[in-house]
C-alpha cells in the first residue's frame, strides 16, 4: 500500500458541526474508487498510515485523520464488519457523516464554502492586528460579532480591511461603540440582529492578509470574526492569524 497515490487533500476543515464536509467525503470516495478493485483493504490501517505520514500527509491534517480513525472504530457494528475501505464509502453517505445539505450547504454556498474563526481579545493593543492569513486568490465574507464591550480611554477608531487597503471592508468606527452582542458589518454596529443584505463579500488576490487597524490604544474587549471563504486560485486558503 505504500505506493498508493492519494487524491489531493481538501484544504477545508474536515468537519462542520460534527458532520464531515463534502470535500472530505469526496476525498474518501476517491480513495475507495482507487482501491475498489484491489481486494480488501483495512480502513484502520490506511488511516493510521495516513496519520503517520506514510503518504506524505501534511502534518496539519494528521491529527484530524487519526481522530477520524478513532471515531470510525468506535462505531457499533456487526461482528462481521471489518471496517474495510468499501464500508467507508457506505459510511460517507450515512446520516452520521453527511452535512445537513438543506440547512448548511445553502448557507455555505452563498457566504463561502469554508469557515475560519478568529477570536480576538484586546489587551492594550495599538496599530495593526492580524486577523486572517490569506494565500492566493479567495472570496471572503467576514462577520464580526462583539462578545465583550470594547473599551478605549483614547476613544480609538477601528477599521477592517487588508494590507495596503485597511478600510476596504469597514471604514473607521468608534471603538467604544462596539458593545457586546453587536454585529459589526458597517460603521454603525447593530445589536443582536442584522440583515444579510448589509453584508458584503470581497475578492482578495495575491495573498493580501486581512487586518484590523487601530488609531490609538484599545484597552479591552473581544470580537469573534467569522470568515466564510471560497478558494478561487488552486492555492487559495484562509487561516486565522
Amino acid at each position: 500500500m505504500t505506493d498508493l497515490v492519494l487524491p489531493p487533500l481538501p484544504r477545508s476543515p474536515m468537519f462542520v458541526n460534527e458532520s464531515m464536509v463534502r470535500e472530505w467525503q469526496d476525498f474518501f470516495r476517491d480513495i475507495f474508487n482507487l482501491l475498489k478493485n484491489s481486494g480488501n483493504v483495512n480502513l484502520s490501517d490506511l488511516l493510521t498510515s495516513m496519520a503517520g505520514g506514510v503518504y506524505d500527509t501534511p502534518v496539519s491534517y494528521r491529527a484530524e485523520i487519526d481522530e477520524l480513525r478513532r471515531m470510525i472504530e468506535a462505531i457499533p457494528t456487526p461482528k462481521s464488519y471489518d471496517k474495510d475501505i468499501s464500508d467507508l464509502a457506505r459510511l460517507m453517505v450515512s446520516e452520521a457523516y453527511r452535512p445537513q445539505e438543506d440547512e448548511m450547504e445553502d448557507i455555505y454556498t452563498s457566504l463561502g464554502k469554508n469557515k475560519t474563526q478568529k477570536d480576538l481579545t484586546f489587551a492594550n493593543d495599538t496599530g495593526t492586528v492580524d486577523l486572517f492569513a490569506v494565500t492566493g486568490d479567495v472570496f471572503v465574507n467576514i462577520i464580526p460579532v462583539i462578545t465583550t464591550d470594547v473599551t478605549s480611554a483614547a476613544t480609538a477608531n477601528i477599521r477592517l480591511g487588508v494590507e495596503g487597503n485597511t478600510d476596504a471592508m469597514i471604514v473607521d468606527s468608534v471603538s467604544t461603540d462596539l458593545d457586546a452582542r453587536g454585529i459589526w458589518v458597517d460603521q454603525t454596529p447593530d445589536n443582536e440582529i442584522e440583515s444579510t443584505e448589509r453584508m458584503r463579500g470581497y475578492i482578495i488576490t495575491d495573498g493580501n492578509d486581512v487586518v484590523l487597524t487601530l488609531s490609538a490604544q484599545v484597552d479591552a474587549g473581544a470580537i469573534t470574526f467569522y470568515c466564510f471563504w471560497t478558494p478561487l486560485s488552486s492555492d487559495g486558503l484562509v487561516e486565522a492569524a
